[in-house]
């Protein structure tokens, strides 16, 4: 699969935080330099030049240790009683900053193709959004303790886990993980093994971000975990409305009750003829 419209990706994308922007939300700012994040307000959202302005209040004032060569990282999450949370990374964003008055900064980013950035298959960190989800079991250590996360986003190379805070503690930077358990929801599913990256607070601090590094994958491991890539990237673009030859949904994210719906559908449409067949 090949996405040839990565404007309207952008499009898409900025409309999705305009939308969070206008439900009760927390930002975060990390930087991997510095262990306390920052968190900030929404000064203003330009849809047409597609930058944000954020208004943070730096204490030490030390701004420039959360920007390291210009680019900031922050975490987007909509917090609702009625929905599931939704949690959006965004990494590396252009960014210049201005000092308002005393520890008070404004810092403007622009946020264009921050949600996929390369049209190569397989190739970029398809971020799980807009109901997109995917059971995940980590065997921290062989047959003695199990962990369950949520799958963040998923890519040849790796993946980003979010884990409850309190469930985060067994877990270390460049710990082996001698098995990982990524689970859809029609019930395909591949094993790997993997090494932890890095770790972080996740949003507001009641969760950890943990990301994984797959290792020893075989040829067809590879070659499943790119179907399973493919088929996320495609209902991805599905469910933000772009532009796509599929119609359906991804067969990745039919349910057990998706299913019955669709046979059901089938066998109303079908039902009239063979009622007035001999």
């Amino acid at each position: 699969m090949e996405w040839k419209t990565i404007p309207a990706l952008s499009n898409q994308a900025i409309h999705l935080v305009e939308r969070i922007f206008e439900e009760n939300h927390d930002i975060t700012i990390f930087s991997d330099n510095i262990a306390q994040p920052l968190s900030a307000q929404v000064a203003s959202l330009d849809l047409a030049r597609k930058t944000l302005i954020l208004r943070v209040f730096c204490p030490a004032g030390n701004i420039e240790d959360y920007l390291p060569n210009g680019l900031i990282s922050f975490d987007l999450e909509k917090n609702s009683r009625d929905d599931s949370p939704l949690l959006l990374c965004f990494e590396k964003l252009q960014a210049t900053h201005e000092r308002i008055y005393s520890s008070l900064f404004e810092i403007r980013c622009t946020l264009a193709d921050t949600l996929l950035i390369t049209v190569k298959p397989g190739g970029v960190r398809v971020p799980f959004l807009l109901g997109m989800s995917a059971s995940v079991t980590l065997d921290v250590y062989t047959d003695s303790l199990t962990l369950n996360a949520r799958l963040c986003n998923l890519s040849l190379g790796g993946c980003r886990l979010q884990v409850p805070l309190e469930k985060s503690m067994p877990l270390t930077i460049h710990q082996q993980i001698p098995n990982i358990h990524i689970q859809f929801p029609n019930g395909e599913s591949f094993r790997a093994k993997g090494s932890i990256r890095n770790m972080r607070p996740f949003g507001s601090g009641r969760y950890m971000a943990v990301g994984i590094r797959f290792i020893d994958l075989d040829r067809e491991t590879r070659q499943r975990l790119l179907y399973f890539i493919t088929e996320s990237e495609a209902e991805l673009a599905r469910r933000m409305g772009m532009e796509n030859r599929r119609v359906g949904i991804s067969p990745l994210y039919l349910t057990t009750s998706h299913a019955r719906k669709s046979a059901l559908r089938h066998f109303m449409w079908i039902w009239p003829d063979q009622a007035g067949a001999p």
